[in-house]
């Protein structure tokens, strides 16, 4: 996806769908550090440096302000990554079986053991290749998220 705008062109990964959503989380995010920004300038009187007690007591506000949101911005896609793993490691670890299993010389002899065997073999693959891109997916959002926070 290209975005043309105020005289740069920028690529984004991904297809419409993707842009938009990222547009609308950074939208958010810029809306919500104005309103923030507003409310900070209006409740000081006095100029705050960042070298002053105040500034690094206001720097260290924002900074743990922007952990909270990341957590809870990513905290529900980091439960799906580890879910994820989760069931990676246990579908890894049954394919291995599997494999280990149809090298065996004596299932070539049992056609049903070997016909199971291979169904199986079959559907554990599949069920890995659906938690790799469950993983995938959580793990793009994640990125996303910290692309747009890193803009904020």
């Amino acid at each position: 996806m290209l975005e043309v705008k105020n005289g740069s062109i920028t690529l984004y990964e991904g297809n419409v769908a993707e842009y938009l959503r990222k547009q609308e989380i950074l939208r958010a995010l810029e809306q919500e550090r104005k309103e923030k920004n507003n409310a900070a300038a209006a409740g000081t009187e006095r100029a705050i440096t960042p070298e002053s007690k105040d500034g690094r007591k206001e720097r260290k506000r924002l900074e743990a302000n922007r952990r909270q949101e990341r957590s809870r911005l990513v905290g529900p896609w980091l439960k799906k990554v580890r879910d994820a793993e989760k069931q990676v490691e246990l579908l890894e670890k049954q394919k291995e079986d599997l494999e280990s299993r149809m090298v065996d010389p004596d299932l070539y002899s049992d056609e049903n053991g070997w016909a199971e065997a291979g169904k199986e073999y079959d559907r554990c693959k599949r069920h890995l290749e659906r938690w790799y891109d469950k993983w995938e997916t959580a793990q793009e959002k994640i990125e996303e998220v910290d692309a747009a926070l890193e803009l904020k």
